[in-house]
């Protein structure tokens, strides 16, 4: 329950853990197995391909998580999106969002560094890995952030309730 709450208070090292931690399995991944593994273990010109696609799924996800960036602080001020500002989630949702930026920005240049640096026959398994950490962690924290900010935009819509004890009404 403390990391929970840990995770809770600090979204930034959350996702760069979530990376970090997905990089390093892939890493040993890689010293463990005899052949390189993923994209490492592919021909040139099928990595190029697949350093493609990732490229193009980050800039995806890097539109949506500044979408909803701007959509949040673009919000009108009614009265429940003041009290959503108001509480202590929603620094929390914008810096989230932000490091969620980011991490699909990261993707996108391991992606664009693969496809350009990792073309000779053995691969390079540290960027290939990175990549798909990267993507990976990437998809994780927009699902994430992105249910986040659904759930915020849901409650600024809901009308007051007069059972919630929170606000002393």
């Amino acid at each position: 329950m403390g990391l929970l709450k840990a995770a809770d208070k600090r979204p930034v090292l959350v996702v760069v853990g979530f990376l970090t931690a997905s990089y390093a399995g892939l890493l040993v991944w890689g010293q463990l197995d005899e052949c390189p593994v993923l994209l490492a273990g592919a021909r040139p010109p099928h990595r190029t391909v697949v350093y493609g696609q990732l490229s193009q799924s980050a800039v995806g996800m890097l539109a949506a998580s500044l979408t909803v960036l701007a959509i949040l602080t673009a919000l009108p001020d009614r009265p429940g999106v003041q009290e959503l500002r108001s509480r202590k989630a929603w620094p929390l949702l914008i810096t989230g969002l932000v490091a969620t930026a980011a991490l699909c920005f990261a993707c996108l240049i391991a992606a664009h560094l693969g496809g350009a640096l990792d073309t000779d026959e053995g691969g390079k398994e540290w960027l290939s890995s990175f990549a798909i950490a990267s993507a990976v962690s990437a998809a994780v924290a927009v699902l994430f952030f992105g249910a986040a900010f659904t759930l915020a935009l849901r409650r600024s819509r809901d009308p007051k309730d007069p059972m919630d004890t929170r606000t002393g009404t």
